[in-house]
């Protein structure tokens, strides 16, 4: 696969994951404000938090290390 064939598909997968995170961003602050799902979270050791600045970071260093930038994940 060459470089721009590769730049594509990371861009894709990216374009593809935002919804999915937003997604996942509504369902968590839903889940946060009813005790009985917020207590389910809590038990399963799943109460970990990130924003999506943090999450948006995560992606960023994954996409920037796959490209070839390994000062992306310092």
């Amino acid at each position: 696969m060459d470089v721009v064939s590769e730049s594509v598909v990371v861009e894709n997968n990216l374009m593809s994951a935002k919804p999915i995170i937003k997604g996942l961003e509504k369902g968590y602050e839903s889940c946060m404000k009813n005790a009985t799902c917020r207590n389910g979270l809590m038990q399963l050791g799943v109460n970990f938090g990130l924003t999506a600045a943090q999450i948006q970071e995560a992606m960023d260093a994954g996409i920037a290390t796959r490209n070839g930038d390994t000062e992306a994940m310092r």
